[in-house]
């Protein structure tokens, strides 16, 4: 953007030539007004790039606690499921073990 700032204020120099205006008063006014606008422009756009950077670091942080909890989920079903596959396996007699749980 810088560099676009150059572009500008440069054309705006050169157009002023072209018309015989001086670069003093009004028109030195309206380039500085020119220089500051793109100034704050800039800081703008940096000032949305950080939200926007921030903004994907909190997606980030969330999804890798729903990856936690998901693995957390499996774990515990995954437990659940072989402590009643044992207790139908082995909880019934079957030649004479038991299994006790």
């Amino acid at each position: 953007m810088r560099k676009q700032k150059l572009q500008i204020l440069s054309s705006q120099r050169a157009a002023y030539a072209a018309a015989g205006v001086q670069l003093k008063g009004t028109p030195l006014e309206v380039m500085d007004q020119t220089a500051r606008d793109i100034e704050h422009d800039i800081s703008l756009a940096r000032y949305g790039s950080e939200i926007e950077a921030e903004r994907y670091r909190i997606k980030g942080k969330e999804a890798k606690r729903a990856g936690m909890w998901k693995a957390g989920t499996s774990l515990l079903t995954g437990g659940a499921e072989i402590v009643s596959f044992g207790k139908q396996a082995f909880g019934k007699k079957t030649s004479g073990a038991s299994w006790r749980g």
